[in-house]
């Protein structure tokens, strides 16, 4: 009995561990496919992105089909060696570039609208493989579900009679009145000091565009000086704005009493602000009509050695200057302590915009962090990494509003904080509790903590019942073929002796006498 209720227990303990241990490589093995496709909503005749995106721990690669409606959208290309496309489908085989550490595999393809509707683009995968450690088969292949969107195309919109703009500013004083789209006609009044004014403005409509009579390189003359920004929408219309900017006269001089128009003026005093960025000579560029100022920057301006130029700074103080050479121009940010220029780099994170920026020489790294590359969205930046807190990470921005510091990024949630380091919170400021990532078996425990709750489950189980067959059964006669463990007879063979009352002495009643 002790033996079968042994191998019974035996067996339990067999089927939980199996059990235990498919439910550990099942939960492993998967793999999560993603489909997005920018933008969402398209015209006839435009050009749109699809990206495939796979998932898994240890990814080695993942092939796949991309079905599609040809009759709305149709194929133009994908990355080499990546993708091929027929008529309604696209073939997709890709690999992870770092067969050890790769967590993802992704693709972009590239499409263009055929005719409006509302077109399904669906992933399906054939083979995906992930990497296991076993020289002799060192591939596996993985589950991984189907995915799907949806693109919408559109006719072509009728052009825009739309020629308002949006916002008009001057470099230096104050428009009056205050702008507003249907005031056309404007005045500026500046101090003698100034002799350079440069006017943005802005129209409603992408596709419409201006054009300014003058030039804020051109030297102000003393007086009244009229410029006019002409704004065409894109069906051709037209709306001109009227801007008569007034140079008062120095103290001593009187004011020409002839209004100078700058359609008029002729041989402009010019000026060239020279700067080096990275060993490659830049011109400053300071009449920014018609050039697209960042969100959230305005019109200011930046010394620079002895010159004093046109920029364009936004609530945190951060001057960006565009700059050209002969083979690019864009806005670059200016760092007044290095007197160095780095390009405009922003990364959107949870739809807002923020600036990526070079940490101060002067700013400490906060404690615990290591130099790291981390991937925010689609795009690879230098940051730190938290060396206690698996997925986090530090980078150095400047946010929409006033803040410019140290973020803290989560790269498994893709989300994005300010970072606050401990000696920076007030003294009564309550201690937030940080989960410390657990290690060895304490982490194994934590992952697969359902199979092991099944196991110790149908453990304690079967040791319950075979505590109460063993309190409960009644006593059996051993089996011929056991020996007798410690050479005394069982209670049955002492119940079935005789005993012989005889050989007990009986006490004499006289002896004691």
């Amino acid at each position: 009995m002790r033996h079968r209720m042994i191998r019974f227990l035996s067996a339990i303990c067999a089927v939980a561990l199996i059990s235990a241990l498919w439910t550990v490589s099942a939960t492993a093995a998967e793999a999560s496919a993603s489909i997005s496709v920018a933008p969402t909503t398209v015209e006839i005749g435009n050009e749109f992105s699809v990206t495939i995106k796979i998932s898994s721990s240890g990814l080695a690669g993942a092939d796949g089909v991309l079905a599609y409606d040809p009759s709305i959208i149709e194929f133009v290309s994908a990355p080499a060696e990546e993708a091929r496309g027929t008529e309604g489908s696209v073939i997709i085989s890709v690999e992870t570039a770092d067969l050890h550490n790769s967590t993802s595999v992704s693709t972009t393809i590239k499409f263009k609208a055929k005719s409006a509707g509302k077109a399904t683009l669906s992933y399906t995968p054939t083979d995906t493989l992930r990497e296991v450690d076993n020289s002799s088969n060192p591939y596996v292949s993985i589950t991984c579900a189907a995915a799907s969107t949806t693109v919408t195309v559109k006719a072509p919109q009728a052009l825009s009679a739309n020629a308002d703009l949006a916002s008009l500013m001057a470099s230096s004083g104050t428009l009056s009145p205050a702008f507003s789209p249907n005031t056309t006609s404007y005045t500026v009044t500046v101090p003698n000091s100034v002799d350079h004014v440069y006017l943005n403005a802005k129209p409603q409509e992408a596709g419409a565009k201006q054009t300014d009579s003058g030039s804020g390189k051109d030297t102000l003359p003393v007086g009244t000086t009229t410029r006019v920004i002409t704004v065409t929408a894109p069906n051709g219309a037209t709306k001109k704005y009227t801007v008569k900017i007034t140079r008062q006269p120095a103290e001593g001089e009187t004011a020409s009493q002839t209004p100078v128009s700058s359609e008029s003026q002729t041989l402009p005093v010019q000026r060239e602000v020279i700067v080096s960025v990275n060993g490659t000579t830049k011109t400053v560029v300071e009449d920014l009509t018609g050039v697209e100022i960042p969100a959230g920057f305005a019109l200011d301006t930046q010394a620079i050695n002895d010159d004093t130029v046109v920029c364009v700074r936004n609530a945190a103080g951060i001057p960006l200057l565009y700059l050209i050479d002969d083979e690019s121009a864009g806005f670059y940010v200016y760092d007044s302590e290095t007197i160095s220029f780095t390009p405009l780099d922003t990364v959107s994170v949870g739809g807002a915009d923020y600036l990526v920026l070079e940490k101060p020489r002067n700013t400490a790294l906060p404690a615990g962090f290591t130099a790291a590359e981390v991937d925010v969205g689609e795009r690879t930046l230098a940051g730190w990494q938290s060396e206690s807190e698996k997925g986090f990470y530090l980078l150095y921005l400047c946010g929409p509003g006033t803040y410019k510091g140290f973020y803290r990024y989560d790269n498994m949630e893709g989300t994005l904080q300010r970072y606050v380091a401990a000696s920076d919170k007030p003294a009564n400021a309550p201690v937030a509790e940080v989960e410390k990532p657990l290690e060895g078996p304490a982490a194994f425990a934590a992952e697969y903590w359902l199979p092991l709750a099944i196991c110790a489950g149908v453990l304690i189980l079967g040791l319950t019942l075979a505590l109460i067959l063993a309190v409960t059964r009644k006593p059996a006669a051993p089996d011929a073929d056991e020996p007798e463990e410690d050479g005394l007879p069982d209670d049955g063979e002492r119940e079935s002796e005789d005993f012989d009352l005889s050989t007990f002495s009986q006490p004499d009643d006289n002896s004691e006498k």
